[in-house]
């Protein structure tokens, strides 16, 4: 496995590779560490929880597609160092989640479950396995 950066609390989050979804804006729900830092921001563990919205797909009015889920960590050897040994988020983990939806002409439109990715890490210093 190669190293990447590790995620801290200035990462963000961008529609990963087959997404039928774009632009739109993810919002990082979860909390980083308060003890384990990278480049002075808390780094994130074992997931990064989001909603979405604001998003276009084809077959959807634009603006109107919205979802939910989480990102889980692709890390086999970085952990925290608690009694929950939880991996680290790292550049370009990528998770298949959802469900998202939008609408068209206010009818709703089912677009399953999409890939969503860590496309910045928010720093480049500390990487990890």
């Amino acid at each position: 496995m190669s190293k990447k950066a590790l995620m801290n609390m200035n990462g963000s989050l961008g529609h990963g590779t087959g997404s039928l979804v774009t632009l739109g804006v993810f919002v990082i729900t979860s909390v980083p560490s308060l003890k384990v830092k990278a480049e002075g921001g808390g780094v994130f563990f074992e997931k990064v929880d989001f909603t979405f919205s604001g998003g276009n797909a084809s077959g959807c009015d634009p603006g109107t597609v919205m979802g939910s889920g989480s990102v889980l960590a692709s890390s086999t050897k970085n952990r925290d160092n608690s009694t929950s040994s939880k991996y680290v988020m790292r550049l370009d983990d990528e998770t298949i989640t959802g469900p998202f939806q939008g609408t068209l002409s206010g009818n709703p439109v089912s677009l399953g479950n999409q890939p969503v990715k860590i496309s910045s890490a928010g720093q480049s210093k500390v990487i990890g396995e």
